[in-house]
């Protein structure tokens, strides 16, 4: 079950019978208000539920620390010479 906001300002139909339409053209998945999947709350009230929001910001900082160790320590790749 999805639960979409149409009172949001791309999605406000202009007419009863363009509903269907705005959805498919002028949607971004920010509408999408509540998710229940499998008997599951996935989202409410336009928050994901099952997502722990400081474990994924501390993995993206670790692999961030990881990229800049590996650009400081890898061994610079250059051309092939083929434009020569």
């Amino acid at each position: 079950m999805v639960l979409i906001d149409l009172t949001r300002p791309n999605l406000i139909p202009s007419r009863l019978d363009n509903v269907v339409e705005n959805l498919i053209w002028a949607s971004d998945g920010s509408e999408v208000k509540t998710v229940v999947a499998n008997g599951k709350v996935l989202k409410l009230d336009y928050r994901f539920t099952l997502l722990d929001f400081e474990t994924i910001i501390k993995e993206v900082q670790l692999l961030s620390e990881m990229l800049i160790d590996y650009v400081t320590t890898a061994r610079k790749i250059t051309g092939t010479g083929a434009h020569k």
